[in-house]
């Protein structure tokens, strides 16, 4: 079983969405614990990561994030509706 973690950055934006929102994308980053590669792998500059999707009351949402197979760990680096999703990957620098 892989452990999670939600880093500071995608912690702060989870906060700011509305609570049940909040409450399925946890549950949804629960599912990486078993089954880490669940998510589709991005590409570009972006191939190290992988995003899960996740849809709420019709609002499409993704989690960003990256297995380490090595340490069997998942690093969540952002949560957020898909809209605003590679915008903020940009602006905070991965």
């Amino acid at each position: 079983m892989y452990a999670v973690y939600i880093t500071p950055g995608a912690d702060r934006i989870l906060k700011k969405l509305p609570s049940p929102v909040q409450q399925a994308l946890i549950q949804a980053a629960q599912q990486l614990q078993e089954k880490p590669l669940a998510g589709e792998p991005l590409s570009g500059r972006y191939r190290h990561l992988r995003s899960l999707h996740l849809t709420h009351e019709a609002v499409a949402y993704r989690i960003i994030y990256q297995v380490f197979a090595q340490t069997e760990t998942v690093s969540i680096y952002l949560a957020d509706k898909r809209e605003n999703i590679y915008k903020r990957l940009v602006h905070m620098g991965y």
